[in-house]
């Protein structure tokens, strides 16, 4: 999956189950630390992946969480997201 697929996966779920605010929220304020929570949230994957529980949407957040720029472009598609639907 390449990362422009997988924006418009996470951003789709988002506008989809109406989170568009507080998923915003929550990632502008964890930009500053993104590579911290990225590492973090990696951590506690690996013990999903070793019992057997399929991780692969939190796998692909903390993919996503490795660098500024694909938050930046995550919150960008939410909002272009958000904006279509609202104005249907």
């Amino acid at each position: 999956m390449t990362e422009e697929e997988k924006l418009k996966y996470l951003s789709q779920l988002i506008v989809d189950n109406r989170l568009t605010v507080p998923a915003i929220f929550l990632l502008e304020l964890i930009k500053p630390l993104s590579f911290l929570t990225h590492t973090v949230l990696d951590v506690f994957n690996q013990p999903l992946k070793a019992i057997g529980i399929n991780s692969d949407k939190f796998s692909l957040f903390c993919d996503l969480l490795s660098s500024r720029q694909m938050l930046e472009g995550l919150i960008s598609r939410i909002e272009e997201q958000a904006k279509i639907k609202s104005d249907q």
